[in-house]
């Protein structure tokens, strides 16, 4: 049980986007999948890497914190004054055709030796799945390209809440709010009826 796959580039062309998807999927249902486009150059692209620094749990990417990113080419050294990049979006959710998304503002700012993403919080929306692409162009390399893939966490789901007394007065009454049965798929538990929130 391998997770490493390895196909020749004599099988591809020159200059063809090809996207590879891995669906995996455990015994108890837990499903995930992970999609990676590959261009094939006949220069050598730039190394870029990447770290995130703020909502980093790409297994579940919350909708109602902003996203922090650094993004670092070691070809570029401690200079980025020369290089130009753009961002794009793409929802992954219901398309294999990753439309872009173009109701997100991505800010972005290059440093000496970095480029930064910010996506400020409540643009994205819950239970989805994205793509967020750079690409970059630096003087003497091909097309450099970086793709993040994560899911948003869908909102808690399936309980029901009740409220008693069910009529009083304002500044008067104490009204007790109870709920139960309550999902949340961050955490992939279930409040129990013993357990009420």
């Amino acid at each position: 049980e391998s997770g490493l796959l390895s196909i020749s580039t004599d099988h591809f062309e020159l200059d063809v986007f090809y996207k590879f998807v891995v669906n995996v999927s455990s015994s108890d249902g837990r499903y995930s999948e992970s999609r990676q486009r590959v261009i094939i150059t006949s220069d050598p692209p730039p190394d870029l890497s990447y770290t995130c620094i703020s909502n980093c749990n790409f297994g579940k990417l919350s909708t109602v914190d902003p996203l922090s990113m650094k993004i670092f080419s070691t070809d570029c050294g401690d200079n980025f004054d020369d290089v130009t990049y753009n961002w794009t979006m793409s929802d992954i959710t219901d398309s294999y055709d990753d439309p872009v998304v173009t109701d997100v503002t991505i800010t972005s700012r290059s440093a000496h030796d970095y480029i930064a993403l910010y996506l400020s919080a409540d643009q994205l929306e819950s239970g989805s799945s994205y793509t967020a692409t750079l690409v970059v162009n630096i003087p003497g390399f091909a097309t450099g390209y970086t793709e993040m893939s994560f899911v948003t966490n869908p909102p808690p789901r399936g309980g029901s809440c009740t409220v008693l007394p069910t009529e009083g007065y304002v500044l008067e009454t104490n009204f007790t709010v109870t709920c139960f049965g309550w999902q949340d798929e961050g955490s992939n538990t279930e409040i129990s009826d013993d357990d009420p929130v």
